[in-house]
């Protein structure tokens, strides 16, 4: 009886035994398959940025040709632009071989590179001119300086002079008379300002046509400039005395622009301001104002943004509207 027992018990434990193993073997499938299910995910994930990748490189490929392409251009119009500016003087065939060289669509751009040279070439020779007269100035001065009687009877110097050249020649004795009272009125101003003072107010004489960007803007016409420190060659201001100064300028845009400028002090900036007529067809002006302490010697100036280049022009006049730079010390 115990043995048919044992003959009975064997197959149902076997039967059990088999149940619960093919359980266990069953989550193991189902692990395998959840596993296996997740890791196809991140694999199409991966697949997906790998060709995300792909598709942006190809794309850096392409704008790198091109930079490429561009720079090749601007080699090219480069190097058309300084053999018409070192040869076209002595050889006037070369600026006809030159047109004939460069596509039709960058003669309008040429032209424009022209015209800016000559007008640097002429600012370069004010600023010369300017250098001269001021040792010019200086040398007077020091010479007032030394000799304290002619400051004291300036009349007596000029009525001799006067009488001199009066004999030599009519001529000649009106414009020494007109150059010596202009240079007393000078000396006579220099003398009224306190040591130190600085102030100044300029404006542009004509309109800026498209400025380009990083590009000085040149205030032409000093009205006021005690203490001497604004250069209207340059359209910079050199700080007289250290101290607590206001600055302020104005930019007047042509219709469908805009002006981004920036008021710089060496080589930091002070203030930016954005003078937009976009979306209108009217001219729009803005006016910028900064209070800042400075040191002497720094150099003040307003330029155009160095990356968000002007679309338009820069607009100003003498008589109706004026595009200005000026500038006075608190304290």
């Amino acid at each position: 009886m115990f043995t048919m027992f044992n003959k009975c018990m064997i197959p149902i434990l076997l039967i059990y035994a088999l149940h619960i193993h093919g359980n266990s073997c069953l989550e193991e499938i189902h692990d395998l398959r959840k596993t296996v299910e997740e890791n196809t995910e991140m694999f199409r994930a991966f697949k997906e940025t790998v060709n995300n990748q792909e598709r942006r490189i190809q794309r850096l490929e392409t704008r790198l040709a091109k930079s490429e392409d561009e720079k090749l251009i601007l080699a090219r119009r480069l190097e058309i632009l300084e053999n018409l500016t070192f040869k076209s003087e002595q050889d006037p065939e070369v600026e006809l071989s030159t047109q004939e060289i460069r596509p039709p669509e960058c003669n309008e751009k040429v032209h424009s590179q022209e015209r800016e040279n000559q007008d640097l070439r002429t600012r370069l020779a004010k600023s010369e001119d300017e250098i001269l007269d001021m040792k010019r100035r200086t040398e007077k001065l020091e010479n007032l300086n030394s000799k304290p009687e002619i400051l004291k009877f300036p009349e007596e110097i000029i009525l001799s002079k006067e009488a001199s050249s009066f004999q030599d020649n009519g001529t000649t004795y009106v414009k020494e008379r007109q150059a010596q009272q202009a240079q007393l009125e000078h000396e006579s101003v220099s003398q009224r300002v306190s040591p130190g003072v600085g102030a100044f107010y300029a404006y542009m004489s004509h309109d800026e046509p498209n400025p380009g960007p990083h590009h000085t803007l040149i205030f032409d016409v000093p009205v006021t400039n005690l203490g001497n420190g604004y250069n209207h060659f340059s359209g910079t201001f050199s700080v007289p005395s250290s101290g607590v100064y206001v600055f302020s300028w104005t930019i007047h845009c042509s219709d469908r622009g805009y002006i981004y400028s920036q008021l710089v002090a060496n080589d930091d900036v002070l203030g930016a301001i954005l003078t937009n007529s976009e979306s209108t067809i009217d001219w729009i002006s803005t006016t910028g104002l900064v209070v800042k302490e400075v040191n002497h010697g720094d150099v003040v100036y307003v330029r155009t943004d160095p990356v968000h280049g002007p679309v338009g022009d820069i607009k100003s006049s003498s008589t109706h509207y004026r595009t200005s730079f000026s500038g006075w010390k608190l304290q």
